[in-house]
C-alpha cells in the first residue's frame, strides 16, 4: 500500500529539526506493528542521522524521496523547502502512517547522490534495516506480499493455475 507524506523543512524548520521529524514519523508508524519496536527504529534512525541530516541539509529529499518498506506499507518522503516549507507545514500529517500493523520486517532507503554516496554507504553498512541501494519497485513488493499470503487470490483466475 503506497502512502507518501511532504514533510516541512528549510527556512521553516533547520536540517536537525527535520530530519527528527522524519524520524518521529517513522518510529510512530513502525511502532505500530506488534513485530516492530519503536525504540528498535529510532535506534536506526538516529544511527542514519549523520546521512540523514546531510541529505536534508544538501536538499536532497526535496528531489529523491527516503522511502520505508515495511510491507504491506511502502511509505515514501520527501521534505518540502524555501517559501512552500511553511504553508507545508500547516498541512504535513505527521501521525503515523497506516499500514505498518502487520508489518514484520522493514528497512529505509536512503538516497546516495554523488557527493554524499561514501556518508551514506557509511551509515547503512552492516545495518540489517538500512539500505543505499534503490528500493524496489512497489509493484515488485505488492506482488511479494501478495504471493506470502496463506492464500494467493490470483490463483482462483484458470489462466494462473499450475
Amino acid at each position: 500500500m503506497a502512502r507518501h507524506r511532504n514533510i516541512a523543512g528549510s527556512p521553516a524548520r533547520t536540517a536537525g529539526e527535520t530530519w527528527e521529524t522524519i524520524s518521529s514519523v517513522v518510529s510512530t508508524t513502525l511502532g505500530k506493528s506488534s513485530s516492530i519496536t519503536e525504540s528498535a527504529v529510532t535506534t536506526v534512525m538516529t544511527d542514519l542521522s549523520p546521512a540523514g541530516l546531510a541529505l536534508v541539509a544538501s536538499g536532497h529529499l526535496q528531489r529523491v524521496p527516503l522511502t520505508v518498506i515495511a510491507e504491506p506499507l511502502y511509505l515514501t518522503i520527501t521534505i518540502v523547502e524555501g517559501q512552500d516549507a511553511f504553508s507545508a507545514m500547516d498541512e504535513e500529517n505527521l501521525n503515523p502512517v497506516p499500514g505498518a500493523a502487520t508489518a514484520t520486517t522493514w528497512k529505509v532507503y536512503l538516497p546516495s547522490p554523488v557527493g554524499l554516496s561514501d556518508l551514506v554507504a557509511e551509515v547503512v553498512a552492516g545495518s540489517e534495516h538500512a539500505s543505499a541501494d534503490s528500493p524496489p519497485p512497489e509493484s515488485v513488493t505488492n506482488e511479494a506480499s501478495a504471493s506470502n499470503g496463506a492464500f494467493d487470490l490470483r490463483r482462483l483466475d484458470p489462466k494462473n493455475r499450475d
